[in-house]
């Protein structure tokens, strides 16, 4: 017999644009947070980077980022991806490279916690304090994924109609499998397919 799936606990919903932007400028302002942070989550909302993957980077693949103007980096599951430094994450990348003496980003953000276990209280760290990002401008339920979701949803939204945009989305995502990409084209539908039937019911 086969079970079904386990329920997330929470949705798989993006942000709306304007809470995007309203939580990118808390984040950018919030004196809350120390200027590692704010690169951490603002790489993730600014470029939908995983939250693992901006812990894992080194201070010389930051470094070679810059210099070259393309970050390489391993992710997860060790695939090696490479990323065009765009205009929108550059200053955040700029920010953790003027830090001295660092191994890993996950130092920056958590440097007390023990070696064996400092990218999982890295990872801690940073979704308290995107929720607490949040909860400032009056977004509930966030958490670092959620950030990703949203930047592949807008990119998505900002191809228009292109009979390629799966294909341009998992591309500029770096996904394996285009399958990842579909998901976010049936999203994207979905969501045109009840603004069809809202319009429906205007009088």
């Amino acid at each position: 017999m086969r079970l079904p799936s386990p329920r997330r606990k929470t949705a798989k919903v993006p942000l709306a644009r304007e809470d995007l932007f309203r939580l990118v400028d808390e984040i950018d302002s919030a004196d809350y947070l120390s200027e590692a942070m704010r690169s951490q989550l603002g790489m993730m909302a600014a470029r939908g980077f995983r939250c693992g993957d901006v812990l894992r980077l080194s201070r010389k693949q930051v470094r070679n980022g810059l210099q070259s103007g393309t970050l390489n980096y391993q992710a997860k599951g060790r695939r090696q991806l490479e990323f065009r430094v765009l205009p929108t994450f550059r200053p955040y990348l700029q920010a953790l490279y003027e830090y001295p003496s660092w191994g890993r980003v996950e130092d920056l953000i958590s440097p007390r916690a023990r070696q064996a276990t400092r990218r999982q209280a890295a990872g801690r760290a940073a979704a308290r304090a995107l929720e607490d990002c949040g909860l400032e401008v009056g977004i509930e339920g966030l958490y670092p994924h959620r950030l990703r979701r949203t930047y592949a949803t807008e990119y998505l939204a900002a191809l228009g109609p292109d009979p390629f945009a799966a294909v341009k989305l998992q591309q500029h995502m770096q996904w394996a499998n285009l399958s990842t990409a579909m998901g976010y084209v049936d999203h994207e539908r979905g969501a045109q397919l009840d603004d069809v039937a809202e319009e429906m019911w205007k009088r």
